[in-house]
């Protein structure tokens, strides 16, 4: 028999220091997580590339969400860095499952840099510095390689972003832009591209999808521009191919079973004739749109040139060709979060348009009127 009976309010004031003593720890979880040692890492967008090319660097700082922090890149030595900006990462979430509350703190920041070589060979992107509460961190950095490229002025390649940096569901352009120098007159009309002997560009975006972007019909895009003669001027693309209809040379004498195989394709891209830097030049261009779905970085290129290029022609009527590899250095798309100068405090994390509200509840109520209300506000561009 218990000789000493429960109270009233004994179950209260138990179930009270519970709830005080899980909340304690609850709350020494969170401040674990928030005051966690801070630390640097570096990493780079990409590890080969050409001179005159640049690479995004993007250093990450854990622990710490401040602004006025800036690493220090000034050992950085060989190349040019321009800053481009940086922004927050933390994050912070409650989650309560079957009456269990979780919390998730982490602070951090990271600063992006535009990093261009200046000489060829092994290059070390480091080591980059920074000083936080009183403690001195350092990240040796990636080391990347670049290749040289032998001077011409024969071809020149390009790949331009219409836009960057920008925001999601912000569309995007790619411009893939071709000079050849112009054949000297009387012959300055015709295309220095031989017929017989097309040059080979390799696009890579072409051929790669992108998690977190939304490309174009590439299949579409190339068959707008397909060559639709056999001796036309143009260009091959990566390994795209094409196979001549089985039945179109049956009855001609110079049928053969080759016909039947695959080729590869040949591409025209729209084409002009006009001056650049006082040289007069064939331009080629080819664009495709994208859609970012989620932010991160996004490569373009580099984009290659091989193959022959006619530069003159012989008193007796012959072509002459000079064969030339290029390259067109790649750029770097970058999809970044709303600026946080202006953001509302009430912000969700949410961006986009077209978007649904659903009520957090699933009871119908009679006879009463529940309203939901969402806020929006125009965020400034990305800069």
């Amino acid at each position: 028999m218990n000789a000493n009976p429960p109270v009233a309010g004994d179950g209260r004031r138990r179930a009270a220091r519970g709830l005080a003593t899980a909340w304690a720890g609850f709350t020494l979880v969170a401040a674990a997580a928030t005051a966690s040692e801070p630390s640097l890492s570096v990493s780079a967008g990409r590890t080969q590339l050409y001179l005159g090319e640049s690479v995004l660097l993007t250093v990450r700082l854990a622990g710490v969400d401040d602004p006025s922090v800036q690493p220090d890149l000034s050992a950085l030595g060989r190349a040019t860095v321009r800053p481009l900006g940086s922004h927050s990462v933390s994050r912070h979430s409650v989650t309560i499952i079957n009456g269990r509350v979780s919390r998730d703190d982490f602070e951090g920041r990271e600063y992006s840099y535009e990093v261009t070589p200046s000489t060829v060979g092994p290059l070390r992107l480091g080591p980059v510095r920074v000083r936080v509460r009183g403690r001195l961190l350092a990240d040796a950095g990636p080391q990347i390689t670049v290749t040289g490229v032998e001077k011409q002025d024969l071809v020149d390649v390009q790949v331009a972003a219409s836009r960057t940096p920008l925001l999601v569901e912000e569309a995007f352009d790619i411009t893939l832009t071709v000079h050849l120098r112009a054949l000297p007159p009387p012959h300055a009309e015709y295309q220095p591209l031989d017929p017989n002997n097309p040059p080979q560009l390799r696009v890579p975006y072409l051929d790669e999808a992108m998690a977190g972007l939304q490309g174009p019909d590439t299949r579409s895009v190339l068959q707008g521009i397909l060559a639709q003669q056999q001796r036309q001027p143009g260009f091959r693309i990566n390994e795209f191919t094409v196979r001549n209809d089985p039945f179109s040379n049956m009855f001609n004498f110079n049928f053969s079973i080759n016909d039947m195989q695959p080729r590869p394709a040949v591409f025209t891209l729209p084409a002009r004739r006009m001056v650049v830097a006082g040289r007069p030049v064939w331009e080629y261009t080819l664009t495709t749109r994208y859609v970012p779905k989620e932010e991160g970085e996004y490569t373009f290129g580099p984009v290659q040139f091989k193959g022959p290029i006619l530069t003159g022609v012989t008193p007796d009527g012959r072509p002459i060709a000079r064969d030339v590899f290029a390259v067109g250095p790649a750029v770097t798309v970058r999809v970044v979060p709303p600026p946080e100068e202006r953001r509302p405090d009430t912000y969700a994390g949410v961006l986009g348009t077209n978007m649904t509200v659903t009520p957090p509840w699933s009871r119908t109520v009679e006879n009463q009127r529940m309203t939901t209300r969402a806020e929006s506000m125009p965020m400034r561009r990305a800069t």
